[in-house]
């Protein structure tokens, strides 16, 4: 499906979350699902973000982080800043108090070194 239809960010998502859910102690997977939420996100469009694969991005950088134990990637805080960035401003176009509300709460859209294991 991916060579078939490359443009298609659902054809991205859903192959980055089999990835991501499969495979989770397994470093490859993780980075491979993390440029896969990526390449959803881009393919979608710069006008309207795609929530789901930004919350992936995130949850793959950590996952990537935690089986990294040699080689920390050093632009991985920035990775995670800007999808939650963007995260916001998704939410903030909405304009759904309780969302903004919500995403304050998430132990995901703490900054890297503040966030709780889980």
């Amino acid at each position: 499906m991916l060579l078939a239809q490359p443009k298609n960010y659902h054809v991205s998502l859903r192959y980055a979350e089999l990835l991501y859910s499969t495979k989770r102690d397994k470093l490859e997977d993780m980075i491979n699902a993390r440029k896969y939420f990526m390449l959803a996100s881009i393919t979608k469009g710069r006008d309207s973000k795609l929530v789901r694969a930004l919350f992936g991005i995130i949850k793959a950088t950590r996952a990537i982080q935690k089986l990294q134990t040699r080689h920390q990637d050093p632009n991985a805080a920035q990775i995670i800043t800007s999808a939650q960035e963007q995260i916001r401003e998704a939410y903030a176009a909405k304009g759904c108090p309780k969302a903004l509300a919500a995403l304050k709460k998430m132990p995901i859209m703490q900054p890297p070194e503040l966030a709780s294991p889980q």
